[in-house]
């Protein structure tokens, strides 16, 4: 296997002939060299192949004003929810199964309503063509469960379609001596995904992580937490848009205050989403045009009788 890195004292491409090393220390570095390096092959004359032929053949050839279509269509989808065993993601896993996509839920355990939901979609589905849920455990901090992952959604579904990830971890209750951080949304997952769709031309990729509005504002009780909010926030904007070039959505929606099973710092008479609304939200983002571009989406309920609002986070 070899890789490519782009070094900043002598403006090159360097060949890493076995990049998995580097892979462990820094996911998110590779991916983000893993997508643009076509970018900067393209700008500095250097033959991108065979990368550009993969290009070309996901998506066809550019008209004349440099736009193509897409489909933004996500039924009968193959879909891998990060986080799928609670809150949020399982009340997106439940509308990803009405709409007809099989899920694969990633998480540490499931909650009694995630597993009712796995039981109702059990899978091998009892009729042709009927979607399917199946649980798989997994540590998003551990690369060998991101591994495994992968491999059993392929074995189960034969290929990926849709990649969420929300798994996230709350701040930790004492001193981190005894809870060691980690960074919630690894983007390892990304990793993962981003490889399958590079190596299999057929498929529109659609990446949609789910931090939350911590990821641009702060506050002194939960420093960690917020932080690794920012982390991703960033991480989706330096990833940007690599939908026009190989032809994979990636999004971001950050929502307000959500009455979950994580609730304890809200009160009943506070305004809060419910995870189905910031679901419904989710599947917009997933399904619309104008999104797809590294957007960041942000949604938030500002009184009972209200409507979630859906605004775009500026640049």
């Amino acid at each position: 296997m070899v890789s490519y890195a782009f070094c900043a004292e002598s403006g090159g491409i360097l060949a890493i002939p076995n990049p998995e090393p580097v892979l462990k220390i820094s996911a998110v570095a590779h991916t983000t060299m893993q997508v643009w390096k076509i970018c900067y092959m393209k700008t500095n004359g250097i033959s991108a192949e065979p990368i550009e032929e993969r290009s070309k053949a996901r998506f066809g050839t550019a008209r004349g004003d440099d736009r193509v279509e897409y489909p933004d269509d996500i039924d009968d989808k193959f879909v891998i929810v990060a986080g799928g065993g609670s809150g949020i993601c399982h009340a997106l896993t439940k509308l990803l199964l009405e709409a007809g996509c099989s899920v694969m839920i990633a998480d540490l355990r499931l909650r009694p309503e995630a597993e009712n939901t796995v039981n109702a979609y059990s899978h091998p589905p009892a009729e042709p063509g009927r979607p399917s849920a199946v649980f798989h455990r997994t540590d998003m901090s551990d690369w060998t469960h991101l591994i495994s992952l992968r491999e059993a959604a392929l074995q189960t579904f034969g290929q990926i379609d849709i990649v969420v990830n929300g798994a996230n971890m709350f701040e930790p209750p004492s001193s981190a001596f005894w809870h060691p951080p980690r960074i919630s949304n690894s983007p390892g997952l990304a990793q993962i995904a981003l490889d399958c769709w590079m190596e299999n031309c057929h498929v529109e990729g659609n990446l949609m992580w789910i931090p939350s509005m911590t990821g641009y504002t702060h506050v002194m009780m939960m420093p960690l937490y917020y932080a690794s909010k920012a982390a991703v926030v960033n991480f989706v904007k330096c990833l940007g848009s690599p939908r026009r070039i190989l032809g994979i959505r990636n999004s971001c929606v950050c929502p307000g205050a959500v009455f979950d099973h994580c609730r304890g710092m809200l009160r009943k008479e506070d305004v809060a989403l419910t995870p189905g609304q910031c679901a419904a939200v989710i599947m917009r983002v997933l399904r619309e045009p104008q999104y797809g571009e590294g957007n960041i989406v942000e949604t938030r309920l500002d009184s009972f009788n209200a409507e979630p609002s859906i605004t775009e986070v500026p640049p």
